[in-house]
C-alpha cells in the first residue's frame, strides 16, 4: 500500500507491484511504484482502500515518533477528543471526550 493525498488528506491506496529478486533483507520492485515514493510497509494488514493514514518518520529500528492525537484526529476529520472512530489497528480509549 502507498499513501496518497486525496482532498488534502493522506489515504491508504493499494498499488499492484511486480517483484524482482528477493534477498534476506530486501525485495526488488520492478514496477508499480517509483523510487522515492512513500509506502506503507508496517501495519498495512488492517488497512483498507481509502483508510486515513498519518505519515511518520522511520529509522532503522522503526518509527522515530508516533503520530500525535491531533494528527490522528485531523486524519479522521474530527476535533481532538471527539473522534468516535479509531484508525485501523488502533483502539480509542473509552470514557468522556475520548479519554480513559
Amino acid at each position: 500500500m502507498v499513501r496518497e493525498a486525496i482532498g488534502g488528506q493522506w489515504k491508504a491506496h493499494l498499488v499492484p507491484v511486480t517483484l524482482g529478486g528477493t534477498g534476506e533483507r530486501y525485495t526488488q520492485i520492478l514496477s508499480g511504484i517509483q523510487s522515492g515514493e512513500q509506502v506503507i510497509y508496517e501495519g498495512y494488514r488492517s488497512l483498507h482502500e481509502g483508510d486515513p493514514v498519518v505519515p511518520v518518520p522511520w529509522g532503522p529500528e522503526g518509527p522515530v515518533a508516533l503520530p500525535t492525537a491531533a494528527q490522528v484526529n485531523r486524519a479522521l476529520n474530527a476535533p481532538v477528543g471527539t473522534s468516535s472512530h479509531a484508525m485501523p489497528g488502533m483502539a480509542m480509549p473509552s470514557g468522556e471526550g475520548g479519554r480513559p
